[in-house]
């Protein structure tokens, strides 16, 4: 079995062109960014960045923002989508293609978040530790890191494998008229997951129907390639957080800072202590 690292395998240039269609309109955690940006100031930082479905919100807001994304693709969405701005929005962003887990920018930042469970899309124990010690070396001290991830819920993984993508049968997750192309298009998956290394292993599939009728597919990788997440726990996180040099403050289970269950997501809110 081959495994992709997701940013590099997923976000081609299918992904991008489809990725506002099935996850642009999130919006659920808006609110919160924008909260914590007039709270902590910029600028801001946010790693894994994608198309600028945050940046966008926070600059038009009037904050000075910065995301490292490293698919080309992604970048280029996200491109467009700037220059369609006023210009004093466009001032106010900066995009630049690096990995998360190893960039060195000159700013220090007040606020770095990673969203949308990104830090998930890091596949390995030592990139997301190598991911969060880069948040931290670029938040100027008394800087807040926030991250949004889920909170994993075994159940919900169907567990075997390793397979190959022929045994996996793929479910729909949806399907609807992509206002983009006017195509009725549809997002299927198949996964499994590894509960020693707390990977999911996931395949996605989109279809567009043409004006005949007929569905067009796209694969997102290559034959025989899996792209992982790897899930974390509650206390490994903090741990994590812990041993990159930040003080934890609040652990939410949601975005208007509901507490933490069983069934609710993860966020972290740490401190880059101010002496530091």
């Amino acid at each position: 079995m081959t495994e992709s690292h997701v940013k590099e395998g997923w976000f081609s240039q299918v992904t991008a062109r489809l990725y506002d269609w099935y996850d642009g309109d999130v919006t659920h955690d808006l609110d919160m960014w924008q909260r914590l940006a007039v709270d902590e100031g910029s600028p801001v930082l946010e790693l894994g960045s994608g198309t600028a479905r945050v940046l966008l919100v926070l600059a038009r807001a009037g904050h000075d923002v910065t995301g490292v994304e490293i698919s080309p693709a992604m970048l280029e969405v996200a491109r467009r989508k700037v220059a369609a701005e006023p210009e004093a929005v466009r001032r106010r962003i900066t995009l630049v293609q690096a990995d998360v887990t190893d960039f060195d920018l000159p700013p220090r930042f007040r606020l770095g978040f990673i969203a949308c469970n990104t830090l998930c899309e890091v596949s390995t124990f030592e990139g997301q530790k190598r991911a969060l010690s880069r948040l931290y070396h670029h938040l100027e001290p008394g800087g807040l890191a926030v991250v949004s991830v889920p909170n994993p819920i075994l159940g919900r993984y169907p567990s075997g494998g390793p397979m190959s993508p022929d045994e996996a049968r793929q479910g729909l997750l949806w399907e609807s008229v992509n206002p983009a192309t006017g195509k009725l298009t549809r997002h299927l998956s198949a996964s499994w997951h590894d509960p020693v290394e707390q990977k999911r292993y996931m395949r996605f599939t989109f279809e567009e129907q043409e004006a005949d009728g007929r569905w067009r597919r796209h694969e997102i990788l290559p034959p025989g390639e899996w792209g992982a997440m790897r899930y974390l726990y509650r206390f490994e996180l903090h741990l994590m957080l812990e041993l990159s040099g930040f003080e934890i403050e609040n652990v939410w289970g949601g975005f208007n800072g509901q507490p933490l269950t069983a069934d609710s997501g993860m966020i972290f809110a740490a401190r880059r202590p101010s002496s530091a």
